[in-house]
């Protein structure tokens, strides 16, 4: 499924009762996804622990179990 950030922050919006502005929330996502692309031109890629999210891609059961563990993000700011 593909998600854009404006998807993303409808959600938050919606999810937070509208606590904060949409433009708020706007700026909270944008800083997020800065801090992630700032990490993975530095670094290379970024890892995201205890995010739940397993690829397709995985093989046995214990790459799925990592999996579900770790994201990376692999440096490609095109994708952002």
């Amino acid at each position: 499924m593909t998600r854009t950030k404006t998807d993303i922050i409808d959600d938050i919006h919606e999810r937070l009762a509208n606590r904060y502005t949409k433009r708020e929330v706007a700026d909270i996502v944008e800083s997020v996804f800065d801090i992630i692309k700032e990490t993975a031109q530095r670094e290379g890629k970024v890892m995201i622990s205890g995010f739940g999210f397993s690829p397709p891609e995985t093989k046995g059961p214990e790459e799925v179990e990592t999996r579900r563990r770790e994201t990376e993000w692999r440096s490609a700011p095109e994708e952002f």
